[in-house]
């Protein structure tokens, strides 16, 4: 897509047939297409356009399920691109699914493992604010609903990577089980006390969340870190680049 590269004019709107819009790339222009609306509905020639269309929505309204049962983790560390890197994820998903035919494959009959690393943040992407070898470890009780995030023994200052200034830290999760074909969701929290950034040990601890038990749904376990600069008992939230969170986990039911 071509570029509008002079520093002095920046056009929006449309001319002729170039339609002129900022992103977060820069200012870009496009040609407007032009096509019949009946001919995309009914044409033959337009019959796998029309299905990845239809799969594409499908995938944009699993997205949107699953950014509202995370919507405070959303609302903490997403970036600008979160809505279009959750549909594609969701697109892949959807394209695991193999009993529906193609156009209309559905979320809820794939794999939603392929969420597993999903960074809510990509200015300050989770896997490298905390480095943790080995991995989390992370229990997921579906006959209880009791969702347990181990949090290891560590020292912050080397394993934490802060935005400058920060003097502290915190830990914040979410659970969500999620009806995808209902569009519903049930979402527990929880997280830690502010913790000191600093070259002295942190403790081991845990996070835990209950969710309903036996759920039939599909399991989301989110876990982010929120930075602060604390001044004389006065907390300070950072402008940009203070939150990271990621999907950790998913658990499937059998």
């Amino acid at each position: 897509m071509p570029k509008q590269i002079s520093p002095v004019v920046k056009i929006k709107g449309k001319i002729d047939q170039l339609n002129f819009f900022e992103t977060a790339d820069g200012y870009m222009v496009q040609k407007t297409a032009r096509y019949s609306i009946e001919k995309f509905r009914t044409a033959k020639s337009y019959d796998l356009t029309r299905r990845n269309a239809s799969e594409f929505g499908i995938a944009g309204a699993a997205g949107k399920i699953f950014r509202t049962a995370c919507s405070t983790e959303v609302s903490k560390a997403g970036d600008p691109r979160l809505v279009s890197r959750v549909t594609r994820t969701m697109v892949k998903v959807l394209q695991s699914d193999t009993e529906s035919e193609y156009g209309s494959r559905n979320v809820h009959k794939g794999s939603k493992q392929g969420l597993v690393g999903l960074e809510f943040n990509d200015t300050l992407p989770f896997s490298q604010a905390v480095i943790i070898e080995g991995g989390w470890s992370i229990a997921v009780g579906r006959p209880s609903g009791l969702v347990n995030i181990t949090l290891p023994a560590l020292i912050p200052y080397d394993k934490i990577h802060a935005p400058k200034g920060t003097t502290h830290y915190h830990f914040f999760a979410a659970a969500a089980a999620i009806d995808f074909v209902n569009g519903q969701g049930y979402t527990a929290r929880a997280e830690t006390v502010e913790l000191p950034w600093s070259k002295d040990p942190a403790e081991a601890g845990s996070l835990q969340m209950m969710l309903p038990a036996n759920s039939p749904h599909p399991i989301f376990v989110v876990l982010g870190i929120e930075f602060k600069k604390i001044v004389n008992g006065k907390s300070w939230d950072f402008t940009d680049q203070s939150c990271a969170a990621a999907v950790l986990a998913v658990s499937e039911p059998a």
